[in-house]
């Protein structure tokens, strides 16, 4: 699983410019691949486009914030960040 990611952390970078949001994205993305609610075999392709990547993005949040219920907006907000980084 970590090998699938850091193949696609160049899909990462390309799509953010800010660094604090990069940070905050790729924690995220490690959060949610680890705990199963991203399957890195559905976006590993090297020809994803930005929006498929930020649809993808998207629903794997709105199924973490679903299973932790806060209001499943799909975006990375800081309730969910702050969650993802609480010790479980």
């Amino acid at each position: 699983m970590t090998k699938t990611f850091l193949s696609l952390l160049p899909l990462i970078v390309i799509s953010f410019g800010n660094d604090l949001e990069l940070r905050e994205e790729t924690r995220a993305m490690i959060y949610l691949m680890r705990y199963g609610y991203v399957e890195p075999e559905k976006w590993s392709n090297a020809l994803v486009t930005q929006r498929q990547y930020t649809d993808f993005v998207g629903q794997a949040v709105m199924e973490f914030q679903s299973f932790a219920g806060l209001e499943q907006t799909g975006t990375l907000d800081n309730v969910t960040l702050d969650l993802m980084m609480t010790p479980r």
